[in-house]
């Protein structure tokens, strides 16, 4: 068995695995919270750009006709407004140009992931790191509760009967005699660790339910359960997210008339529900034989 030293704790980091995860937990979401389609692009890439980069450009290349590519600002109208860009692309095809400069009049829209261009929606995934501390926090605390029995003994032959009792003990013996100088030399380590991981796991659900709010999920349940919360609270809450959803969606909608202006086949919606849902739900629930009567 290898032998255990605290450098090997330090040196490795649960705490970066838990923000990676939970930053591919949100980009998931957080991309499919509107389905925005225009004809032509690949279903689902004009939003995992608007998700990772806050911006792209559907635009008209002369060889490949309508692609879809990040893109950087280089002109801004009066009002501060950007109004020509610069096509970024990832990866340089042989033989294919990218343009310097592309303004609308060049057949191209730009989309943006809100209605301020600057602003992008995976900006929350800051909050990750908050959310990777409180989780490490939860896993000191679960490792801390491991309470050991600690055998304190003076011969071999003792410490044989004691290691038999123990490995019984954890083969789920239902029954053991054993001597009394065995029971008198087994005590269990307790160190009084702190455990408050239950209003810790609340915690990383708020800081989780705040970055669901941001990219528009109705996610207001981290502390209690929406049929807890006082009317103003809920309501509150749901004007909120009608306002974040509504700013995404009219800032997609903009880009969305335009493309449908130069003939293109475009729309944009807020996702809808995708879960299966249960026949009674559907019909407003389950028969309880009475017609209806209150």
């Amino acid at each position: 068995m290898s032998e255990w030293n605290v450098r090997d704790l330090i040196g490795c980091s649960p705490i970066e695995a838990t923000k990676r995860l939970e930053q591919a937990k949100i980009s998931r979401l957080g991309m499919n919270v509107y389905d925005t389609k225009v004809d032509g692009i690949a279903e689902g890439r004009i939003e995992w750009f608007l998700w990772f980069r806050g911006k792209c450009i559907v635009w008209k290349h002369k060889m490949l006709g309508w692609i879809v590519t990040d893109m950087s600002e280089i002109g801004w109208d009066v009002n501060g407004w950007p109004n020509k860009w610069r096509p970024v692309c990832e990866t340089n095809i042989e033989g294919i140009s990218i343009p310097d400069s592309i303004s609308e009049d060049d057949d191209c829209i730009a989309f943006y992931d809100t209605c301020d261009y600057r602003v992008k929606r995976s900006s929350i995934m800051y909050y990750c790191s908050d959310y990777a501390d409180v989780k490490e926090t939860i896993r000191g605390q679960v490792f801390n509760q491991k309470t050991p029995m600690i055998a304190v003994v003076g011969n071999a032959r003792l410490k044989n009967k004691i290691k038999g009792f123990i490995q019984n003990l954890a083969n789920n013996a239902k029954i053991m005699f054993v001597e009394k100088d065995v029971k008198d030399s087994i005590e269990t380590m307790d160190v009084n660790p702190t455990y408050n991981v239950d209003s810790l796991y609340q915690y990383s659900k708020a800081i989780e339910s705040e970055m669901f709010e941001f990219c528009g999920i109705d996610s207001k349940d981290a502390y209690q359960k929406k049929e807890r919360l006082v009317v103003d609270e809920q309501e509150g809450n749901d004007e909120e997210l009608n306002y974040l959803l509504a700013d995404g969606l009219k800032s997609r909608q903009k880009s969305i008339d335009k493309c449908i202006a130069k003939g293109l086949t475009a729309s944009v919606e807020i996702q809808e529900l995708v879960r299966p849902i249960a026949e009674d739900e559907l019909i407003g629930g389950i028969d309880d034989g009475t017609d209806g009567e209150i």
